[in-house]
């Protein structure tokens, strides 16, 4: 983001804030926004985003909780911060998803080491899929997942260990949409980053893609393995196939079937 733009939201969130918080600093809050934003929108396809994404602050305290409103929510710091990163990463304003900004006292959340999440709210499927006649749906039948059984309504689902994927810098990379935990040996044999599925509206169709990993993806159809691990074009599903993904089962459904 240009430096000049920078300077003029710092000297703005420092004459709202004043002298009422000594800790976690809502620009400091902003930044790491910022950058979770950017890792989220990566795992998107320009165009095909959420229509909405709300960024949920946690505060220590209804004191702490009012410095965050009168920066987050009365004021557009963060919206017009996260358009200007959408822009950077080529996103068009008429396409980009609009950003909002909830605070609550959440001792909860702060618990976990966490400041804030980032919630995505996605067109209704007859947008997304329209093309196709019934919606997918996902569910584990083996392994331990947030998420299940997942009803899928946009183009791009992604399906990995832990919701949200960290680089060695501590920089948010990806979010997976079917997250499966790290509390079974099940479990553990997903990769954080494993697979995806995608929606072909061309030919209507949902196909099935390895993207890293040690573990292998494949699926079992008609009581055969098809492995596509190594497999670039990935596999279309069809009603009824069990997807493995390492030792964990989710099993593919239209439905209406």
């Amino acid at each position: 983001m240009k430096q000049e733009y920078w300077k003029k939201l710092e000297a703005a969130f420092e004459q709202a804030v004043g002298g009422d918080v000594t800790d976690s600093h809502p620009l400091d809050i902003l930044h790491q926004v910022l950058d979770a934003l950017e890792g989220r929108v990566l795992s998107f396809k320009s165009g095909q985003g959420p229509e909405r994404l709300v960024v949920r602050i946690a505060a220590r305290d209804e004191s702490q909780g009012a410095v965050y409103r009168r920066t987050f929510v009365e004021e557009p710091y963060l919206q017009d911060a996260a358009r200007q990163t959408l822009e950077e990463l080529g996103w068009p304003p008429d396409r980009q998803p609009e950003v909002a900004a909830e605070v609550a006292v959440e001792p909860g959340l702060l618990a976990g080491g966490r400041r804030f999440v980032i919630e995505e709210v996605w067109p209704a499927p007859e947008k997304t899929a329209a093309a196709l006649k019934g919606q997918a749906c996902l569910t584990v039948e083996q392994g331990a997942a947030d998420g299940s059984p997942l009803v899928i309504a946009r183009p791009r689902t992604m399906i990995g260990r832990q919701a949200d994927v960290y680089n060695q810098l501590g920089q948010p990379i990806r979010h997976n949409d079917l997250a499966f935990r790290e509390d079974d040996d099940v479990s553990l044999t997903v990769s954080r980053s494993h697979a995806h599925i995608e929606f072909d509206a061309r030919r209507k169709q949902y196909r099935l893609f390895h993207d890293e990993g040690s573990s292998t993806t494949g699926v079992v159809r008609d009581g055969r393995l098809l492995d596509i691990t190594r497999n670039p074009r990935g596999l279309a599903l069809m009603h009824g196939d069990v997807i493995y993904l390492g030792k964990a089962r989710v099993r593919f459904e239209m439905v209406d079937k």
